[in-house]
């Protein structure tokens, strides 16, 4: 994980103060880069796997700007984030929730707020086949299903929403999975009327 996340750019486009959720978290990588990059910004990072916050929560030794939380993100209480990143984590959840996960994220930000998301894109590569798709296959095989979007698929579910899509990024083309950041703003007039 530490040489795939790529850490800078995360932190590139999300507040340099204020406060940042992480949805997802895993072990903390992300959040704890977040929180020792700046130490204006409140990191909070959330994952429904409890031994992987009890692992990250070990890391916090004497800092005051993260904490950790369990369970899903859709129950947290708090709100009010300045910054929201998804770092790998949506594939893995069904698609009928996908949608429901960002309206939360939506509601949970300040308007004007950010959103940076970083998602496999399926595309017809060897890459693709083999680091994307084969390895997290392998990886999780028997326990979950992998639930991929192309990148137009995202933009139709963020959008009406009410994201402003600001920038599509992928990743290099000598880094071995494909994936590509999306970086979003909280529209301050909210959601598009279908």
């Amino acid at each position: 994980k530490l040489l795939i996340i790529p850490f800078e750019q995360f932190a590139q486009f999300l507040p340099k103060e204020g406060r940042i959720l992480e949805v997802g978290c895993g072990y903390g990588y992300v959040s704890n880069y977040l929180s020792l990059e700046n130490p204006d910004r409140q990191v909070v990072g959330n994952d429904p796997a409890r031994d992987r916050i009890k692992v990250a929560q070990s890391t916090v030794g004497d800092r005051m700007n993260i904490e950790f939380l369990t369970g899903d993100c859709r129950d947290m209480a708090e709100s009010e984030f300045d910054g929201v990143v998804i770092a790998d984590v949506l594939h893995h959840v069904p698609y009928a929730q996908q949608a429901s996960i960002l309206e939360d994220v939506f509601r949970k930000l300040k308007p004007g707020g950010v959103l940076v998301i970083r998602e496999t894109d399926p595309k017809f590569r060897l890459r693709y086949f083999i680091f994307n798709y084969l390895l997290e296959w392998v990886l999780y095989f028997g326990t979950e299903k992998l639930n991929f979007r192309k990148v137009d698929e995202w933009r139709r579910i963020m959008e009406p929403i009410g994201f402003s899509i600001q920038q599509i990024i992928p990743n290099p083309r000598f880094f071995p999975y494909i994936t590509v950041l999306f970086v979003c703003e909280k529209r301050q007039d909210g959601p598009r009327e279908s």
